[in-house]
C-alpha cells in the first residue's frame, strides 16, 4: 500500500480503486496529532486504517515528534500496542 502525505490537506492518504482512505493530522513544532481516520466502507476490513496509523507512528519517530491522538481508532491502536497509556477509568 502506498501512502502519500497530502500536506495541503494535512493528511496521509491511500488511494485504492478510485477511493481514498485518509488520516487527518495536525503537525506542531514538536508534535504530530492524529485527528481522524476515515476508511470508506468498501475498503474496510483490509487493514487500511491500521496502515495509516502505523505510517503516522513512523513519521513521528523519523522526525522525532511526540505523537498524540484525538481519534478513537488511532487511540485504541496506540493503547493496544503500548504506545499510549490507557485512558483513566472512573
Amino acid at each position: 500500500m502506498q501512502i502519500t502525505d497530502n500536506k495541503a490537506a494535512k493528511r496521509f492518504e491511500i488511494h485504492i480503486d478510485r477511493r481514498i482512505a485518509w488520516l487527518d493530522y495536525d503537525r506542531g513544532n514538536r508534535t504530530l496529532d492524529i485527528l481522524h481516520t476515515d476508511v470508506p466502507s468498501a475498503l474496510s476490513g483490509q487493514g487500511i486504517g491500521t496502515a495509516l496509523v502505523r505510517h503516522a507512528i513512523e513519521v513521528a519517530r523519523d522526525e522525532q515528534l511526540t505523537l498524540m491522538s484525538h481519534c478513537s481508532f488511532s487511540t485504541a491502536y496506540l493503547q493496544k500496542h503500548g504506545l499510549m497509556p490507557p485512558a483513566d477509568r472512573e
